[in-house]
């Protein structure tokens, strides 16, 4: 009986590991871009721009790139220059596998954190800037302080993520348990076409070095919830400044499969964005 057992146990498991092997490697999006991303919001290089301009947008870019270099280990001469060098290094980050998607995170923190001058003065290891915004702004008007950041967001970041405009927020998400409440009006960064996404075509960057790493910069750094709320279908992504992001959301987004037009999808797991070698 326990040799009958045995053989029943070992059979079971051959079967669920033949099954297993024979599954994909990538699942979704076998085209890139997925189809239904709107042609009216692609960014074209050369041609499209942020409200700042291109002298602007050149400027953020490559001290961004720079920070990227520093937390990635690669020289920043070594790097390609422009948009390609930042999603080079965002590959190059999330391919460090000893750190896992916590350590990934953390180096991507690092990196918003070094974009902002250490002015006024603060106390060690703080940021002067972003302490200072914490004390005058996010803690005794911390709805002001949401659309203050979203319309930041708006202006000064389309050169990473492409064309975006200001909305308010749906009433659903204004009584999100832990959100800074008010009215939500202009509190919603709505990217039409994920610039950033679609050059890197890989979630786990999206998941690990974005999404993530940005919703706690915002709340550790800013003292302002935020919830990112990516849509793989379209490349659409949502920005909603005053949000508290959920244990669902969390979950949702790292439940999602590698694409297969991901340059890293042979490099790390099938579900890559939470595996803990992503």
């Amino acid at each position: 009986a326990c040799d009958a057992m045995a053989v029943a146990v070992m059979l079971t498991c051959y079967t669920a590991y033949a099954a297993l092997s024979q599954r994909p490697v990538v699942q979704r999006w076998p085209a890139w871009p997925p189809v239904n991303a709107d042609p009216r919001f692609r960014w074209v290089d050369g041609e499209s721009s942020g409200p700042l301009g291109t002298h602007v947008d050149s400027f953020f870019e490559e001290r961004f790139r720079e920070k990227l270099a520093h937390e990635a280990g690669v020289p920043a001469a070594d790097a390609p220059r422009g948009f390609q060098g930042i999603v080079y290094l965002s590959h190059q980050l999330v391919k460090q596998v000893r750190w896992g998607p916590a350590g990934v995170e953390a180096a991507s923190v690092r990196v918003l954190r070094g974009l902002f001058p250490n002015f006024p003065p603060a106390p060690p290891t703080e940021v002067g800037l972003l302490y200072w915004f914490r004390i005058l702004f996010a803690r005794p008007f911390p709805i002001w302080s949401a659309r203050l950041n979203a319309w930041v967001t708006c202006w000064a970041a389309q050169w990473l993520m492409g064309p975006c405009t200001l909305e308010d927020l749906d009433p659903e998400d204004v009584f999100q348990p832990g959100g800074v409440g008010g009215t939500g009006e202009k509190q919603q960064v709505v990217v039409h076409r994920c610039r950033f996404l679609e050059e890197a075509k890989c979630a786990s960057v999206c998941v690990n070095a974005c999404k993530m790493p940005t919703q706690a910069f915002f709340s550790r750094e800013m003292e302002i919830p935020l919830r990112i709320k990516p849509d793989y279908e379209t490349l659409q992504c949502r920005f909603q400044f005053g949000v508290q992001p959920t244990a669902e959301d969390e979950m949702e987004a790292r439940s999602v499969d590698c694409f297969a037009a991901c340059p890293l999808g042979t490099s790390l797991s099938t579900r890559c964005a939470g595996s803990d070698s992503a």
